[in-house]
């Protein structure tokens, strides 16, 4: 997985969640996360918790999180700021890291509220389980970079595209 990772910080936020689970040997909890290791790529970093069900809640989101949706998104339900297609597809992707003890890694395209055009994006989320071992918060690194004229190419006039791969643990 680590050779299919493009950006330096998400390959950085994953080794230290990997030291931790191998170190421990199980998931990493969110008090087990520590921000030194990863403090410079921080503005990407974002933690989601579930709250139940299906609802979910952004607890944190870096600088460069907040720049590209045009908000603060920490104390938002996913169902406040998504909706449609949109919100069933995070709730998929959410359900599938917390009830499979999943990760995954995107690369993909998706219009923002900041812009007119599609930007390419690489997002990795990674379980963090509560004491009790399930899956209560997921943490992940998200980096969006415009790239309109290829993006346009390829999105045509589709909202998002994504190649996604899950790597059950």
């Amino acid at each position: 997985m680590l050779t299919k990772i493009e950006n330096e910080g998400a390959r950085v936020l994953l080794n230290h969640w990997s030291e931790i689970y191998e170190r421990e040997n199980r998931l990493p909890q969110r008090t087990d996360i520590d921000p030194i290791s990863f403090i410079k790529f921080t503005p990407y970093i974002w933690i989601i918790k579930r709250v139940s069900g299906e609802e979910y809640i952004y607890r944190l989101a870096g600088d460069h999180i907040i720049e590209n949706f045009g908000t603060g998104i920490a104390g938002t339900y996913i169902h406040d700021f998504f909706s449609g297609e949109m919100l069933d597809t995070m709730i998929t992707f959410l359900n599938k890291i917390t009830d499979e003890n999943t990760v995954a890694l995107h690369h993909g395209y998706r219009y923002l509220p900041t812009c007119d055009y599609p930007v390419q994006y690489e997002r990795l989320s990674l379980p963090l389980a509560n004491h009790d071992g399930k899956v209560k918060y997921i943490i992940g690194y998200t980096f969006f970079h415009g790239i309109p004229d290829m993006a346009e190419a390829i999105l045509g006039k589709n909202s998002a595209f994504t190649h996604e791969e899950y790597y059950t643990i």
